[in-house]
């Protein structure tokens, strides 16, 4: 689990639910600031007589920029994991499997140096590799030189088994290998990024209680808020004479500092003087989150200068709230083909504003996104995705798995 938690709670969740079902005894391991983070509640049940916590501190990273930060990134990286396993393996004994989630920062330096967690079986997850990307219609502005590079390492970290097995959320990695006819694939196996959400409530009543009115489009934007995620251009397409007044924009989670001044100037204060603009500040427990979704119409995807996958693409489809997406990128690929919302330039302004018009308008074509975004979201359950990571491992593992002194 991240630092910041977020979606990696939900992780956390569905893979000891299932491995709690199976019988295992598990040991997780948590950085002091995951623990210390306001997520950690919504798991703090999951820790019983099966399910040890082992809490670390973070070794100093490499967080610098320019040439060669890359690599110095995922050195710094595999560092932290080598030292993490040894002193988890001191406390609790060598276990039959390792789990570690978001590949993409260390597999190149594990196929310089070798595993981080000696001769246990490693598993993974990978959410945004992405040197293959450019041959399946996703667009992306990463650089031919880098991806051959980042895939030549790619391949090199699973040939010598460094991770025994890489979980993939983007099928299109799987398609890049399966078109090669490549014997990477027997190491890869998909995995549909989570859509958890909490049990939603009367949208009616959501809104009584975010003080949002009845007749209002709401536009949700969900997670940690920051630039990246478009917020001064939403913020922007509502300020314009065009815009439909019945479209709001619900904001709901942690704000970075750079967006809480944004959001505290008096361009916000004059939306939501106007009730235009609602800010659900801090991280969102389970009560408020389905609050949030239960209360919204369309979500707001607009990302800049982000080209992965999004947890909350596929929560806001599960909770049949269609996209309103950027273009680039995993978010701006899924939302085309599998025809879940729009996809806009973020930064055309003249897009914005039309693609506010066109949700806040259009029902009939509303209604078939809303069809197509529950029907998507069907396979992204936190089930499957328990059930996915622990048959990995299970597969993995030689013989009935050794408990923990």
């Amino acid at each position: 689990m991240h630092r910041g938690g977020g979606h990696n709670i939900t992780y956390v969740r569905a893979v000891l639910t299932d491995a709690r079902n199976r019988g295992w005894r598990c040991v997780v391991v948590l950085t002091r600031a995951a623990v210390e983070h306001a997520s950690f509640d919504l798991i703090r049940d999951a820790f019983d007589f099966a399910c040890l916590l082992e809490i670390i501190d973070e070794l100093p990273s490499d967080a610098s920029n320019g040439r060669g930060s890359w690599i110095r990134r995922q050195l710094s990286r595999h560092r932290q994991m080598m030292h993490t396993y040894r002193v988890t393996c001191a406390r609790h004994g060598i276990p039959d499997a390792v789990f570690v989630p978001d590949s993409e920062h260390w597999y190149a330096a594990s196929a310089l140096l070798g595993s981080p967690v000696g001769k246990s079986r490693l598993v993974s997850i990978s959410f945004s590799v992405r040197f293959h990307r450019s041959h399946h219609g996703v667009l992306s502005s990463f650089s031919r030189t880098n991806a051959k590079c980042q895939e030549q390492l790619f391949e090199l970290c699973l040939r010598r088994r460094a991770i025994n097995q890489v979980l993939v959320s983007d099928e299109t990695l799987i398609d890049h290998y399966r078109k090669k006819k490549s014997s990477i694939l027997r190491h890869l196996r998909y995995l549909p990024e989570i859509a958890d959400l909490p049990q939603l409530v009367d949208k009616g009543d959501a809104r009584k209680t975010l003080k949002i009115r009845a007749d209002a489009h709401v536009v949700l934007c969900y997670g940690v808020l920051s630039r990246r995620k478009g917020i001064p251009e939403l913020l922007e397409g509502l300020e314009d004479s065009n815009c439909p007044p019945s479209v709001v924009a619900l904001l709901a989670g942690e704000t970075d500092e750079e967006m809480r001044r944004l959001l505290e100037g008096e361009k916000a204060q004059a939306l939501r003087n106007k009730q235009r603009l609602f800010w659900e500040d801090g991280f969102l427990d389970d009560q408020h989150t389905a609050l949030a979704f239960s209360a919204s119409d369309s979500a707001w995807l607009g990302y800049r200068n982000f080209e992965n996958s999004s947890g909350f693409l596929w929560q806001g489809a599960r909770a049949g709230i269609p996209p309103i997406s950027c273009t680039k990128g995993l978010i701006g690929y899924w939302t085309r083909s599998c025809r879940l919302g729009q996809t806009i330039d973020p930064a055309n302004s003249k897009e914005v504003v039309k693609a506010l018009r066109q949700v806040a308008s259009n029902s009939e074509l509303r209604a078939h996104w809303v069809a197509n975004c529950i029907q998507e979201a069907k396979a992204h359950t936190a089930e499957s995705f328990g059930r996915t990571v622990c048959d990995a491992l299970s597969q993995q593992m030689d013989g009935p798995t050794r408990p923990f002194p």
